[in-house]
């Protein structure tokens, strides 16, 4: 039998292997989720918003006070003295002192289990609750908005994903054309400047196509890093802190940048019979030629509450001015 309990304590030895593992797996898995955290809340607090919201599910940021109380065995004493309720805050007695611990902001899932919350219009039409809809281009093309500095090369990358993007750059361009256009024709006329200048002017003039379309991506790809630094950096990032153009930028910028445009990407992704549950169709265009996209409730709110809690879907409806 030794061979058995040799076979026990090698089994014991490998179980606590994995524990081991595990512990330091949880350890790193939850010091990145503290950071994370952090940077949420940091970035919630700057800008202000209370919920944050992708296809996986719903942050949001809550500040929470506490009361406690110095000498319970004084207060509880003192309520039954003076046939006293219980009232946070409010001083009992020269004994006993109650005040407000420090505020302290919890960033995680909502507070019913990552439930989703919308809003529904006079017409039905859907949005997430508490959203707030981002104020810069930086925040509404994020998944650009940095790594564009690099090099010109990545300014490409970034144009080819963002058209406003390189609209933008286009500007830039079409300006530095005209000046070298203006120092050409300004050259031709002066019986100083010599032939050579006048020639290189309009050698780089033919380089650049009065198009931007067809110039401006192989003009940037040819700057140098102090060209790119002094004639580009400055006016894209001014443009990321800038707010969009919605009349021009409209069809370009992601749903989720806005409420209703994220509560018809969550709606998009949910089975169909569990829209059909609820109540809710997805409308894209509502007549040809319609630029309407977006989830609506077609049924009664409190209806479909019922038939969420019922049935486990993690989502609440309340009319627009009112609560669920």
């Amino acid at each position: 039998m030794s061979h058995v309990v040799d076979q026990y304590f090698e089994l014991r030895k490998q179980l606590a292997t994995l524990r081991s593992e595990f512990k330091r797996a949880e350890h790193e898995i939850t010091a990145q989720l503290d950071e994370i955290e952090s940077r949420l809340l940091l970035g919630m607090e700057a800008t202000g918003q209370d919920v944050l919201v992708s296809p996986l599910g719903q942050v949001k940021r809550v500040e929470t006070v506490r009361f406690r109380c110095d000498d319970w065995e004084s207060f509880s004493g003192w309520i039954l003295d003076n046939r006293a309720a219980y009232q946070p805050g409010r001083d009992s007695s020269n004994n006993v002192s109650m005040r407000p611990a420090v505020s302290e902001i919890h960033v995680g899932n909502d507070l019913d289990e990552n439930v989703w919350h919308f809003d529904v219009s006079d017409s039905g039409t859907l949005t997430v609750a508490g959203f707030k809809s981002p104020n810069t281009r930086a925040e509404i093309y994020e998944s650009v908005a940095h790594a564009w500095v690099e090099s010109p090369a990545h300014l490409v990358d970034a144009m080819d994903e963002v058209q406003p993007l390189a609209w933008a750059v286009n500007e830039i361009y079409s300006e530095v054309r005209s000046e070298v256009e203006s120092e050409r024709d300004s050259a031709s006329n002066d019986a100083m400047a010599s032939d050579e200048r006048v020639e290189a002017l309009t050698d780089r003039l033919d380089a650049m196509p009065e198009e931007p379309d067809e110039g401006a991506r192989e003009w940037l790809l040819a700057l140098t890093t102090d060209e790119f630094e002094r004639l580009v950096v400055p006016v894209i990032e001014n443009w990321f802190t800038g707010k969009p153009n919605w009349n021009y930028e409209d069809d370009y910028i992601p749903r989720s940048a806005t409420s209703q445009g994220a509560a018809l990407e969550f709606f998009e992704s949910m089975d169909g019979d569990e829209l059909d549950l609820l109540g809710v169709e997805i409308i894209e265009g509502d007549y040809p030629g319609s630029t309407y996209y977006a989830a609506e409730l077609r049924g009664d709110v409190d209806a479909a509450n019922k038939v969420a809690i019922k049935a486990s879907i993690p989502v609440r409806f309340r009319n627009a001015r009112g609560k669920v």
